[in-house]
């Protein structure tokens, strides 16, 4: 999360303006910027002198910020090195751009593997049990399979990827897309659509949320976030658990 610091603050936070001029903040609800929206209004009106002093948002545009200038200011000078050394290491990194802080982290989000209980008695240790699990729940004919997730989004393609080594970028700023690691989860997640057809086409969120709510799909990868779609029988009687991802 970014954070441009001054004494005097107007701060953006989703749908919140927070305005801060003594030691109580003062919550008004006057700007809808949620999302990707609140990220335009950032580099819209910050420039100008008109945005906020202080905002929250997720770290994937801070080398536009920084390159276009007047948005986002360092905190070098303000973070300490006890700092640094209270919080997770690698959160520190899509902070920091060109060796200078602009942000430090407010939280972290990570998927995991949620299954229905019903469905799936234990949840599955190896990709392979996992395959195989996915393969017996799987019936396409009727809009059953035994797997969902959105593997057509590079967020929740990280995990796979990131299991057979892959990254994005090599240490600085050169892109390593069309590395082998990379290439052969691409190839493991078109296994798992084409060759064993345990994945749905079109994975979209309200797809995902439709299948597991309906018992069609036993298995999604999926963040925090999920447990607010799951359908409230299946939370009420505990019919769904977690799990770490399977190994390999």
């Amino acid at each position: 999360m970014l954070h441009w610091l001054a004494k005097k603050y107007l701060a953006w936070r989703g749908w919140e303006i927070v305005e801060n001029q003594t030691n109580s903040p003062r919550f008004a609800p006057l700007l809808d910027a949620t999302g990707q929206g609140l990220g335009r209004f950032v580099t819209a009106a910050v420039p100008r002198g008109r945005g906020p002093d202080v905002f929250i948002f997720a770290q994937d545009r801070l080398g536009g910020w920084v390159e276009g200038g007047q948005t986002v200011e360092p905190i070098d000078f303000y973070v300490e090195d006890e700092t640094v050394e209270a919080l997770i290491p690698e959160l520190m990194d899509p902070m920091t751009f060109r060796g200078t802080i602009y942000g430090l982290p407010f939280n972290y989000k990570s998927i995991t593997l949620i299954y229905n209980k019903a469905l799936v008695s234990q949840p599955p240790k190896t990709s392979a049990e996992l395959v195989a699990t996915a393969k017996k729940l799987t019936d396409a004919s009727i809009g059953n399979f035994g797997l969902a997730y959105e593997y057509s989004n590079y967020f929740f393609h990280a995990a796979l990827m990131n299991a057979f080594g892959g990254q994005v970028f090599e240490p600085g700023p050169a892109p390593v897309i069309d590395s082998p690691e990379n290439i052969a989860a691409i190839k493991e997640m078109l296994r798992w659509y084409k060759t064993e057809g345990v994945l749905p086409d079109d994975p979209s969120a309200a797809l995902i949320s439709s299948l597991f709510n309906t018992g069609k799909t036993p298995i999604v990868f999926s963040g925090p976030w999920f447990l607010g779609e799951i359908r409230e029988e299946l939370d009420e009687q505990g019919a769904y658990d977690w799990h770490r991802y399977p190994g390999t």
